[in-house]
Formats: structure tokens, sequence, C-alpha cells
């Protein structure tokens, strides 16, 4: 669901969604209960693994991973050539890199949201 929070902060951004079933199916039942216009905000839910995903054209990354994927993703953001680009992680850190923000969510868990801005060393 945070994919449509995205998508209706920026409408005039193509915004794409790499989910497995469950939370793909949920973002969608959503959807169609509050009736948001996912092709007007320009919005794309694939039910696909983001790491066989191209990220090279990414202007911002906007995660909700397990600690684990987020090693993953670190590992495919170092490995591909990638422009400047904002990732904004729900939750988990990226392990070997240090936040420039770190945002805590008002609800019972103080949830944090870690901010990068990642350049390509």
């Amino acid at each position: 669901m945070l994919v449509i929070a995205v998508a209706k902060k920026h409408p005039n951004k193509h915004v794409i969604d790499y989910e497995s079933w469950l939370p793909r199916l949920i973002s969608w039942i959503v959807s169609m209960l509050f009736k948001y216009n996912l092709v007007l905000n320009d919005l794309t839910l694939y039910r696909k693994d983001f790491k066989n995903a191209d990220l090279s054209t990414a202007s911002t990354i906007v995660c909700y991973l397990f600690p684990g994927a987020m090693v993953v993703l670190e590992e495919k953001l170092k490995q591909n050539v990638l422009k400047n680009i904002t990732i904004a992680s729900n939750t988990f850190a990226l392990p070997s890199y240090k936040p420039i923000k770190v945002i805590k969510l008002k609800d019972f868990y103080q949830t944090p949201i870690y901010v990068y801005h990642w350049q390509p060393k």
C-alpha cells in the first residue's frame, strides 16, 4: 500500500512496483476499494522479483524489504552503473551505507524510514 501513497503524492511520476503476489493483491484491492485511478497516477504493478529488474532509469527507489533483501538490493546497486538516485526504505536499512536522514513515523512502533542519496563509488 506504500506504493499507492507514493503514486498519489507524485501523480506526474511513473511509479513501478515489484511485489510478490500477496502485497500486490492487497495494493490492488485497496486501490479498487478507494477507487484510486492507477492509470492517471501512472502506477504499474508487477508481480515479479526486483532482483531481475532494470533499475538503470530509476530516480527514486522506495522499498519495504526484509534485512536479507536489503543486502541483495545493496549488491545490485553496487554492480550496476546507476546515476545518483534517492532511496527511501521503510523499517530496514542498507547494511553498509549511512542514511542522510532517518524519519520516525508517528505510529505505535515509531517506524524508521531511512533515506539515502546513492552515488556510485
